[in-house]
């Protein structure tokens, strides 16, 4: 059996520090027919050095400091070609 490499040391509780990141879902998707993509968006916040987006999965998501989509000026949105696993994600062409 092969155990997955996790960065954790095993038979060790790691303790991590409090999560403060709230995503939060818009209520707003995206669709691309000619891909057959539908996906939902979801905020994606600012730590202010980057944007964590490892957690998307098949969600789409519009990064904070950029308009909210619908709104006036411009939306940055984001999704996976291949997810934080490696697998192909939801937007990876066939």
């Amino acid at each position: 059996m092969i155990i997955p490499v996790t960065g954790f040391a095993p038979d060790r509780v790691t303790r991590l520090p409090a999560q403060t990141s709230a995503y939060k879902a818009s209520g707003l998707s995206i669709e691309i027919p000619s891909l057959g993509v539908n996906l939902p968006i979801v905020g994606v916040e600012f730590n202010g050095t980057t944007w964590n987006v490892t957690w998307l999965g098949k969600n789409a998501g519009y990064l904070a400091g950029s308009a909210y989509p619908t709104w006036n000026g411009n939306s940055i949105l984001t999704g996976h070609v291949t997810d934080a696993n490696g697998k192909p994600g939801p937007l990876r062409l066939s």
